[in-house]
C-alpha cells in the first residue's frame, strides 16, 4: 500500500518563480556587495555599473510572479532586492529639506551643456542657453562654428568668454569678469580642460570645465573578444581633476561631461572631494545621455545614464538643480542654483589672478588623497614642483597601473584596452609605513619637475 505524502504539490509557476527570482536576487545583491568590498571591479562589472539602476527593472515582472506563485524563496528574494532599491534610490525622489544654511549675496546660477558634435543647429543651442538664463555656462564638444554662433548670439548676455575650439573642446561663458584662464591635461594625457578664475561680486571663484576621455572596452590578452570596460585612464583623469580642485583656495566649481556614472569609482573619488549639486538639491535619477540617438534607424530611448555634473566646494550649497533635454544635443544639460555662504573680500589683483597652479596645489593639503599630493606642501623644494600632481597620477591609482594596460586597434576602428591584473585603485595609505611613503613622494616630486600643463 503506497504511503501518502503530506508535502503539497508545487505548481510549475512555483518552480519558474523560484528558478528566476533566487538567481536574480543573488546576482544583484552580489554585484552591490562586490562594489563595496572590492577596491577595483572587474571589467565586466565595471561596464554593468554604468547602468546599475536598470538592474532593478526585472522586479516589475519577478515580484508579481513571486506573489502569484506563493513561492516563499522567490518572495523573500525579490523583497530583498526591492528593499535595496528603495534604500539606494528612493531618497532621490523624495522632497528635499526646506532648511538651508545662511547664504550671502545673490544665488549663482550655473549650467553645463555638452553641445554635441554637429547634432543641433547652433542657433538652437543659443536659444536653449538663453532660456536657462544662467550666470555661468560651461560647454563641451565646442566646434569653431558653434563658438562663433555663441559669441554672436550671446555676446551681450555673456560679455566674458573663453571659447577657443582650437585649443580645447571646453569653453566658458560668464556674466562675471574672468580674471585669468589656462588649460591643463588631466593626468597629462586627457582632453585639455579649462581652468578659470572669476570675480563674482567681489569674491574670487575658481571654475574648472572638464570633458575627460571616456572609458574603453577591454579584451583578454591574446583574445580579441571584449570583456567589459576598462576605466583606468578615466580614474586617473578624475583623480587629477579632484586633486587640483581640492588644492584651490576659496569657492570652486567643476562642471562638465565626466563620462562616468554615479556607480563608478571615478564618481566616488570626485564626490569625496566636492559636492554633487544634483544629488544635493535635485530629484530623480538625473540621467543626461543619450538623447535623440538611433541604432540602425531605430530610435534609442533615453536618457539612460548620467554623465554630466555640477560639483562645488563646501563654500557653496545647492538650493536647486535640474536636468533639461531641449537643446538639440545628444546630452541633456544640468542647471544648478548655488547659494554662497562666504565673503572673501575684494577681488584679487590681476597679478594675483594669474592662476599659479603649482603654488595653489602646494598651499592646501588634500586629506583624502595620498602623500604624493599632500607631501608637496612640506618644504620649499617640493612646493616649487607641486604641479606634479598630474605626473604622479599613477601613484594615486596604485602601483603598477601604468603598466597594466595594453592597447590594440580593434575591428571597425574602435580602440580597445585590456587590464592585465586586478590592482587596487587607491592604496591604503594610512597603513603604509613612512619608509614606503617617502620614495613615493620623492618619485612624484622628481617626475613633477618635468611635467607641464600644455594647451
Amino acid at each position: 500500500m503506497p504511503v501518502s505524502s503530506d508535502r503539497p504539490q508545487r505548481s510549475p509557476w512555483w518552480w519558474v518563480a523560484t528558478g528566476t527570482s533566487v538567481p536574480y536576487a543573488a546576482g544583484v545583491l552580489g554585484f552591490f556587495a562586490l562594489r563595496v568590498l572590492l577596491p577595483r571591479l572587474p571589467a565586466l562589472l565595471a561596464m554593468v555599473s554604468y547602468a546599475a539602476p536598470f538592474l532593478f527593472a526585472p522586479l516589475a515582472v519577478l515580484l508579481p510572479l513571486a506573489l502569484l506563485s506563493r513561492s516563499r524563496p522567490a518572495i523573500i528574494s525579490t523583497l530583498l532586492v526591492l528593499a535595496l532599491f528603495l534604500a539606494l534610490f528612493l531618497p532621490r525622489f523624495l522632497p528635499r529639506s526646506t532648511s538651508s544654511p545662511p547664504a550671502t549675496g545673490e544665488p549663482l546660477r550655473v549650467m553645463t551643456l555638452n553641445l554635441g558634435v554637429r547634432r543641433a543647429p547652433p542657433q538652437r543651442l543659443v536659444e536653449a542657453i538663453e532660456r536657462e538664463n544662467a550666470d555661468l555656462v560651461a560647454v563641451q564638444e565646442l566646434l569653431p562654428a558653434t563658438a562663433w554662433a555663441l559669441r554672436r548670439g550671446l555676446g551681450e548676455r555673456y560679455p566674458h568668454t573663453v571659447l577657443e575650439p582650437g585649443q580645447s573642446d571646453t569653453g566658458l561663458l560668464s556674466r562675471y569678469p574672468i580674471l585669468a584662464s589656462e588649460r591643463f591635461r588631466p593626468a597629462g594625457f586627457g582632453r585639455a580642460a579649462l581652468q578659470a578664475r572669476l570675480d563674482v561680486d567681489g569674491t574670487a571663484v575658481h571654475v574648472i570645465v572638464v570633458h575627460p576621455r571616456p572609458p574603453e572596452f577591454c579584451e583578454l590578452q591574446g583574445c580579441p573578444v571584449p570583456t567589459g570596460v576598462c576605466y583606468d585612464e578615466l580614474d586617473r583623469q578624475v583623480v587629477d581633476i579632484a586633486a587640483r580642485a581640492a588644492a584651490l583656495p576659496g569657492p570652486v566649481l567643476v562642471l562638465g561631461d565626466f563620462n562616468m556614472s554615479e556607480e563608478t569609482r571615478a564618481y566616488d573619488r570626485m564626490a569625496s572631494i566636492l559636492k554633487d549639486a544634483f544629488r544635493e538639491a535635485g530629484q530623480g535619477f538625473g540621467f543626461t545621455f543619450p538623447v535623440g540617438r538611433s541604432l540602425n534607424g531605430i530610435p534609442v530611448p533615453g536618457p539612460l545614464i548620467r554623465l554630466d555634473y555640477v560639483f562645488h566646494s563646501g563654500e557653496l550649497f545647492a538650493s536647486g538643480a535640474r536636468v533639461g533635454c531641449g537643446a538639440g544635443s545628444d546630452h541633456c544639460f544640468v542647471v544648478a542654483e548655488l547659494e554662497r555662504r562666504f565673503d572673501s573680500g575684494p577681488p584679487p589683483s590681476p597679478q594675483a589672478a594669474a592662476l599659479p597652479i603649482a603654488r595653489t596645489l602646494a598651499s592646501r593639503a588634500v586629506p583624502s588623497l595620498p602623500p604624493c599630493v599632500r607631501g608637496r606642501s612640506q618644504s620649499p623644494a617640493t612646493r616649487a614642483i607641486a604641479s606634479s600632481t598630474t605626473s604622479c597620477a599613477s601613484d594615486l591609482m596604485g602601483p603598477g597601473l601604468s603598466g597594466s594596460l595594453r592597447r590594440q586597434s580593434g575591428v571597425r576602428g574602435a580602440t580597445w584596452s585590456v587590464a592585465s591584473t586586478m590592482l587596487q585603485s587607491v592604496l591604503p595609505w594610512n597603513s603604509i609605513s613612512s619608509a614606503t611613503r617617502s620614495p613615493l613622494t620623492t618619485r612624484c616630486s622628481t617626475a613633477g619637475s618635468e611635467s607641464a600643463i600644455r594647451p
